[in-house]
């Protein structure tokens, strides 16, 4: 059995609100968030990818990883596609990934089962699962 791993994000995203109003005209938006979440695997890659046409993506190799359930994608110098399938929906989910992308989804069924890339530009990435 594979030795339990602990993903743990925390931190605040800030911004000024879209409108201002007379009652608060420097009012930010702000949200906190945190997560701590132990999964049964863990996958570190850093690697380079070309491929620029959708009919040839780039696989991401998840190892024994079958239920991705915590990742987080930088890409350095250019934008990725992704596409990723769940059981929700198997139909390939489009999801354009410009710099850095976290995405967490400890629910049952809502999962990732598979990652592809489709690009050219260097990645790093972090993926927990079962």
């Amino acid at each position: 059995m594979a030795q339990p791993v602990t993903i743990s994000v925390t931190g605040a995203i800030q911004a000024a609100p879209a409108v201002s109003t007379a009652l608060a005209p420097s009012l930010s938006d702000t949200v906190q968030f945190g997560t701590n979440r132990t999964y049964s695997y863990k996958i570190s890659n850093n690697f380079s990818i070309n491929n620029p046409i959708i009919g040839s993506p780039f696989d991401v190799p998840l190892g024994s990883i079958t239920k991705v359930r915590f990742m987080f994608i930088r890409t350095i110098g250019a934008s990725v596609l992704m596409l990723v399938t769940s059981p929700a929906d198997p139909d390939p989910q489009l999801i354009y990934v410009a710099e850095e992308m976290f995405w967490s989804s400890p629910s049952e069924g809502t999962q990732l089962t598979a990652i592809q890339l489709v690009g050219v530009t260097d990645v790093e990435m972090i993926i927990s699962g079962d």
